[in-house]
């Protein structure tokens, strides 16, 4: 409820979409996720009948699809549209990293079981070898009976401890470098791979998950956008960079606009198949705007270049070579 009031006053204060898409992304979505892994924590089955743990990249319990349905319903109002009309392959495009070509939306589906799972490691190295306060200094050691509540050997009754170990396995598959063999993946994710470089992979692997479904759950007819559409190119700059930087935004109805076509969502204005000037026909997700060599940028290279080949020769005729320094 307080993210979506928080929605709501972004959609009543700040006019410019580009803006408010940075700021929900950044910062109203992400209130949230840090309480994804207690959803584990406290719910999941401890039988495979009810949840395989190698299908961990498939979470979806009730604050997970809450996670969603806060996505969804933000980026329809963004839109102009309604919720429902935000498709699951639009989802997926959030979810991607940046660095895929995505927007690098909150992954709740694969969050919560991440979250739970690091949060579990780093606790249970703490409590067998003790923690330090900075850099240098020297490990301040648990009471054993501390530590003992972290031992599944010695704490068996420990559903929580229950559902780690079930978890870690598949968790450490994908967290530990690939220079790690297989079977001794799972000792070394628990005692010696660190935290963060375990997270950068296990998001690396769950993007290029997302990337895999997203070619999966999109129209078929429009498969071969997608490469086009994945650059990281065109994510960076829709919702990662600085907006105090004039340079740097886009008016509200051309980036309407783009982020319809990064998310593959039909153009509504395109409903009725409008014309183009060069007689062809829009499509519904605006493809033809970009290849239409009637608006086409073609003509304005040839006429950059052929304008600066005309100063840059007489020029270069007479420049002389000059040594560093001189």
């Amino acid at each position: 409820a307080a993210v979506q009031s928080e929605a709501d006053a972004l959609a009543a204060n700040i006019p410019d979409t580009q803006t408010r898409l940075r700021i929900f992304h950044q910062c109203t979505i992400n209130k949230l996720p840090f309480l994804l892994g207690m959803e584990v924590l406290h719910n999941l089955p401890l039988t495979d009948d009810k949840f395989n743990p190698a299908d961990w990249m498939d979470w979806y319990g009730p604050l997970s699809q809450g996670v969603d349905r806060q996505v969804q319903r933000f980026l329809g109002a963004l839109l102009g549209m309604p919720a429902d009309s935000v498709s699951a392959h639009a989802l997926q495009i959030c979810r991607i990293s940046l660095q895929d070509g995505g927007l690098g939306m909150v992954d709740p589906g694969t969050r919560a079981i991440i979250d739970f799972t690091l949060s579990m490691s780093k606790a249970s190295h703490s409590a067998r070898f003790g923690f330090r306060v900075g850099k240098g200094d020297r490990a301040i050691q648990l009471p054993p009976t501390v530590t003992a509540l972290f031992d599944s050997t010695r704490n068996p009754d420990s559903i929580i401890l229950r559902r780690f170990d079930r978890l870690c396995p598949h968790i450490a598959h994908h967290a530990c470098p690939d220079s790690i063999a297989i079977p001794a993946r799972d000792e070394h994710f628990r005692l010696h791979t660190s935290p963060k470089s375990a997270l950068d992979r296990l998001k690396h692997y769950c993007s290029t998950l997302r990337v895999r479904i997203l070619y999966e759950t999109a129209p078929p007819d429009q498969l071969h956008h997608l490469p086009g559409l994945l650059q990281s190119s065109s994510s960076y700059p829709m919702i990662s960079m600085s907006r105090s930087n004039p340079a740097h935004r886009l008016k509200p109805d051309l980036f309407r606009l783009a982020l319809l076509r990064k998310l593959l969502l039909p153009i509504p204005e395109f409903a009725h198949a409008p014309q183009c000037k060069c007689g062809a026909t829009f499509d519904i997700y605006g493809h033809h705007a970009l290849s239409c060599p009637r608006n086409s940028k073609k003509g304005a290279h040839n006429m950059i270049r052929d304008g600066t080949q005309c100063f840059l020769c007489p020029a270069l005729r007479e420049a002389n070579y000059m040594l560093p320094g001189d």
